[in-house]
């Protein structure tokens, strides 16, 4: 199973280069990959997942967002995350150019929340929001209006 170490290493040789990083499922990560590896090495990410990953947190997460929020295309955190609204709030505020949204099963997921992103993320053109349990017709109409 992959480990923060070989996580860390790939980012030393690859960070400058590397656009797309995806970590499914992997329990052996923690912050450490994303602080010491992502964070540090890997400035120019265009798509991001990190998705059933137990062991890595979202302020881990957010700091590494704020770093590269610019040309951050496309972000999945499925499955993973209890988001607060702070967290959505980074996500809003710093990755405005975002064209896909990926927050499948975050069951914390509010019609507020929604409403922060479609606001600050007008470039997103793909928004998933399955199994948030707590959205509401609000948000569909919300995103009908815009």
């Amino acid at each position: 199973t992959l480990q923060d170490s070989s996580v860390i290493l790939i980012a030393k040789k690859c960070g400058s280069s590397l656009n797309i990083v995806s970590f499914n499922g992997c329990k052996q990560i923690t912050d450490h990959s994303i602080e010491d590896g992502l964070l540090k090495y890997c400035m120019v990410l265009h798509n991001i997942t990190i998705s059933n990953c137990a062991n890595v947190s979202i302020t881990s997460i957010c700091k590494l967002l704020i770093s590269i929020s610019h040309q951050l295309k496309e972000l999945n955190l499925s499955q993973t995350f209890d988001l607060t609204r702070k967290d959505i709030e980074v996500i809003s505020t710093h990755c405005s150019s975002l064209r896909s949204i990926n927050l499948f099963s975050c069951v914390t997921v509010n019609d507020s929340m929604v409403a922060l992103l479609t606001t600050h993320c007008t470039a997103v053109l793909e928004l998933n929001l399955g199994r948030c349990s707590n959205i509401t017709d609000e948000s569909i109409v919300n995103l009908a209006e815009k």
